[in-house]
């Protein structure tokens, strides 16, 4: 019953959402990916040395080190968590960085560029089965639609303080700021929903690709 009920408010929310800011944020990510993932080709191609520089220095990130150390320990629910964890964080960051209103879009901006960067580089190096590549693309497009629902709400967390009165027809602001934090927190949980899923998906793609020896993309 209020699972039922839950939906049936997301899917209201949603519905209000100007379809636009959608289309603009995926356009955002989309083109900063295209972008850097012909790039990333274009290193490993004529300057490999450099791409595996940069490759070697990205994996020094702590998030990655800790990853390495749980494989080795075969402690895959762990790495689960961590995973997990990370990314809800930057969508509760993505979310609160809208009252900026063009943080957005930079984060956006930045996650394209370099997801598109690490697949470019290693694309010709890994050897990708059909499940690791479909599973790749399935975390990517998950991870994506985080992204955009939680940048979005933000942008419209900042828009009910800014014009309350077009948003929930009220002069006041706390009124109007309520409101949308209640439905922010809403689109939150499904974020969160969403993320548990693609965690779920990457980890088997880790586990799966670290039995290949191949170059694990997370």
């Amino acid at each position: 019953m209020y699972i039922k009920k839950y939906f049936i408010d997301v899917k209201k929310i949603i519905q209000k959402r100007n379809k636009w800011l959608y289309f603009v944020l995926f356009s955002t990510f989309l083109i900063s990916y295209f972008l850097f993932f012909y790039l990333g080709k274009f290193l490993n191609v004529y300057y490999p040395e450099y791409s595996s520089k940069i490759i070697t220095e990205f994996y020094k990130q702590d998030l990655f080190k800790n990853i390495r150390s749980l494989m080795e320990q075969e402690n895959y629910v762990r790495i689960f968590f961590i995973i997990f964890i990370h990314n809800f964080s930057l969508s509760v960051i993505n979310l609160l960085s809208g009252l900026t209103a063009i943080a957005p879009f930079i984060l956006i901006l930045a996650n394209g560029s370099i997801i598109g960067f690490l697949f470019g580089v290693t694309y010709s190096i890994t050897k990708y089965s059909l499940l690791h590549f479909v599973s790749l693309y399935a975390i990517l497009l998950l991870e994506l639609l985080s992204m955009i629902l939680a940048g979005t709400e933000g942008l419209y967390l900042l828009y009910s303080i800014i014009n309350p009165q077009k948003i929930w027809k009220t002069k006041s602001r706390k009124k109007s700021i309520a409101k949308t934090f209640g439905e922010n927190i809403k689109i939150l949980i499904l974020v969160g929903v969403i993320l548990l899923i693609a965690g779920v998906i990457e980890v088997f793609s880790i586990y799966y690709q670290s039995k290949l020896n191949n170059q694990i993309i997370i």
